[in-house]
């Protein structure tokens, strides 16, 4: 009788061990989705839509930026990037970069907002 009751304990106890088991592997395998590039077999990566191999934006991408690039910019809105600061008059500058705006009053607003 006894070796009935340990055996039975035994079983339990393996049973609760398998069933812990697969609950593990589910949960490991459970979200793995095909990487997004174009015939990769790969799974996707904990990051996003690729794998490893081919994800967009790695951190070793990061670190590898020259020191111009890490050097602190005005915002966008503080830089004139056209240079209205150099023109004299509004249609000097229109006739330069009249290519780069929308239309004439775009042109005119930046001229205005950026000159001083």
């Amino acid at each position: 009788m006894k070796a009935i009751k340990e055996l039975f304990v035994f079983l339990i106890v393996l049973a609760a061990m398998f069933f812990g088991f697969a609950l593990v592997l589910g949960e490991k395998y459970a979200n793995e989705r095909p990487c997004a590039e174009s015939g990769c077999e790969n799974m996707v990566d904990s990051e996003g839509e690729y794998c490893y191999i081919h994800r967009k934006g790695t951190k070793t991408q990061k670190k590898t930026t020259t020191a111009a690039a890490r050097k602190r910019t005005a915002p966008v809105e503080d830089r004139d990037i056209f240079n209205a600061k150099g023109y004299d008059n509004f249609e000097d500058f229109y006739y330069d970069h009249y290519q780069d705006f929308f239309d004439y009053d775009d042109a005119r607003e930046y001229f205005e907002n950026n000159r001083y």
